[in-house]
């Protein structure tokens, strides 16, 4: 609108705005910051899901139009990325934002908790509520990952292996992510398969 010199109750189209490709990811970027910041805590977990679910497990069906769109170079510019690989490029940073993170650290939380100084009975109950709950939100948000997003990040990998996909690199920087952030929740979920574990670790000093 300041761009165009229009007036804000004249309505503003989509008409020439080009939202495409890795060089507007930036542009993106701010489009999905703006939104995450309406989320509540439920709308996180359930953004996560929907990403892992509608994205990243897309990706690693065997379809061969899927392996199509993944099947890159080894290159590791990403000016070439088709719109399908921009999509999970996307996704990979957004589950990495701190927009997306539900609740807080349990020590700030007790603290918080105990310094809720109110006159009024019921406000303090009020707050002693949404300090439990987001607690439970937290606790939730931490088991969707083991179970759910955890497994979906360990096929991608061996799918974007298999295809030299130059999202290799993004899909490792998440998953140091979720290294430094739920350390005790990622190495349970791959204590089952120890060289699974020693390869991401690899690839992980790989890639720094």
């Amino acid at each position: 609108m300041a761009s165009s010199g229009i007036d804000g109750d004249s309505g503003v189209d989509m008409n020439g705005v080009n939202l495409v490709g890795p060089t507007n990811r930036n542009k993106r970027l701010k489009i999905y910051s703006f939104m995450m910041e309406t989320f509540n805590e439920e709308q996180k977990i359930q953004a996560t899901a929907k990403l892992t679910h509608e994205i990243l497990s897309h990706a690693i069906e065997s379809s061969d139009s899927t392996k199509a769109n993944l099947q890159m170079t080894t290159s590791s510019e990403t000016s070439s990325l088709s719109p399908f690989e921009s999509a999970v490029h996307d996704t990979l940073l957004i589950l990495q934002s701190p927009m997306l993170k539900v609740g807080k650290t349990s020590n700030v939380l007790k603290e918080e908790e105990e310094n809720v100084v109110l006159e009024d009975e019921n406000a303090k109950k009020s707050a002693a509520v949404a300090v439990a709950r987001t607690k439970v939100l937290n606790k939730l948000s931490k088991q969707h990952m083991v179970d759910q997003v955890l497994p979906v990040l360990c096929s991608l990998k061996h799918t974007l292996e298999k295809t030299r996909s130059i999202l290799q690199r993004p899909l490792t920087e998440y998953l140091m992510h979720l290294m430094k952030n739920n350390k005790a929740e990622v190495d349970y979920i791959l204590s089952a398969d120890p060289a699974l574990k020693a390869e991401i670790e690899y690839d992980m000093k790989m890639f720094l």
